[in-house]
């Protein structure tokens, strides 16, 4: 079952994260890179200096496909949009859980249906964080995976 709870963002929005699963462990000898995965340049470009700035070893990327050209053995944490052209997060996640990587997953979404939230549980997606992003539930999340 999922844990919806809702928060006032710095910006005044509201947000909501969902969790979908317990957390996961890390694979040990994981290098700690997280990987962005956003076809928006400036909401990528956003995630990556926010992340940057607090410290993470950051690697961006504006397609699913990219990123599954990178060297997935170095990513500690994903954080993945689900609205994508070509390939959804969602259906990015699922073939990463199909070649056996386990690392721990943010989706994002503007658009939090019932059906996205159900297969993001089946995936063993950890959070599903809704548009506008709140910069501190974002880093709570990282640092809670990275520590």
């Amino acid at each position: 079952m999922s844990d919806v709870r809702r928060s006032d963002s710095v910006l005044g929005h509201i947000y909501h994260i969902i969790d979908c699963s317990p957390n996961m462990e890390q694979d040990e000898g994981t290098a700690a890179k997280i990987a962005i995965v956003e076809d928006d340049d400036a909401v990528r470009n956003s995630l990556r200096f926010l992340l940057a700035v607090a410290g993470h070893d950051v690697e961006a990327f504006a397609s699913a496909k990219e990123f599954l050209g990178s060297n997935l053995r170095q990513v500690a944490c994903l954080i993945s949009d689900n609205h994508m052209p070509g390939m959804t997060g969602l259906d990015l996640i699922e073939r990463l859980r199909a070649e056996g990587f386990t690392f721990p997953v943010l989706l994002i979404t503007a658009n939090p249906s019932q059906e996205i939230i159900n297969r993001a549980a089946a995936l063993r997606v950890e959070r599903v964080l809704v548009k506008p992003l709140d910069d501190e539930a974002l880093l709570e999340f990282v640092g809670s995976k990275l520590a």
